[in-house]
């Protein structure tokens, strides 16, 4: 099957909405079949469980969070990569390959317009992928695009996504020309089809990860929980 990748998860470290630690997420996904995944906890407002904090605290946590999860994977063989989800509104953002001693550097970009910040994580090597963009819920206000300031859009959301939303996450991309990438957004909170990207090749580390999926070397696959 190839190398196989959860882009979109969440853990109750560190999401207010996740209902398992890191280490019982990857021993669940060690039994799926995963073999690397990307923690992309709240962390810029949204539900982030430690946001009451000041910034240098808030990224010390979470650092310290991803590091003991990386130690963890370890041992169990599942890769773990950082990541983290960024909320604007509405809008939610997957944001890899920033890593926390950027963010331990920069505390100017916790006060950054929304724009501006991710055209600096860009900029610095980031990929930027807009989640879910058009979910619909009761709180959900407007659906808000930046075809400009992104790198691409999660098309396959199997929690959170309708078929309907999905396919207009897909159009979209498409008339755009951007990135699409899948996640399955687990919480933890119920069993449902997952999905993730598969690449050809083992990645030796976090940014081989990126160039993949920059070069769009990947293909995206769906199924239902073991």
């Amino acid at each position: 099957m190839g190398y196989l990748c959860e882009m979109h998860l969440h853990s109750s470290e560190v999401s207010m909405c996740g209902k398992a630690t890191r280490r019982e997420q990857i021993d669940f996904y060690k039994r799926q079949g995963y073999n690397g995944v990307f923690f992309t906890d709240h962390f810029w407002r949204g539900n982030c469980s430690i946001r009451d904090v000041e910034w240098r605290q808030r990224v010390e946590i979470y650092k310290e969070c991803h590091e003991s999860a990386v130690e963890y994977g370890k041992s169990v063989g599942v890769d773990v990569f950082f990541g983290f989800e960024l909320t604007e509104v509405s809008s939610d953002f997957l944001i890899y390959g920033i890593d926390a001693d950027f963010l331990l550097a920069h505390p100017e970009l916790e006060s950054m317009p929304i724009h501006e910040l991710l055209d600096t994580f860009r900029a610095n090597g980031g990929l930027v992928i807009q989640a879910h963009p058009f979910r619909e819920a009761g709180w959900i206000k407007d659906i808000v695009l930046y075809p400009k300031n992104v790198d691409g859009v999660e098309t396959l959301n199997t929690h959170n996504l309708t078929e309907r939303a999905n396919k207009l996450a897909e159009v979209y991309a498409e008339a755009y020309d951007l990135i699409a990438i899948a996640g399955t957004d687990y919480h933890a909170d119920r069993m449902h089809s997952f999905s993730g990207l598969v690449f050809d090749s083992v990645p030796s580390n976090e940014r081989q990860i990126i160039d993949f999926i920059r070069s769009r070397n990947f293909s995206i696959t769906e199924f239902f929980a073991r």
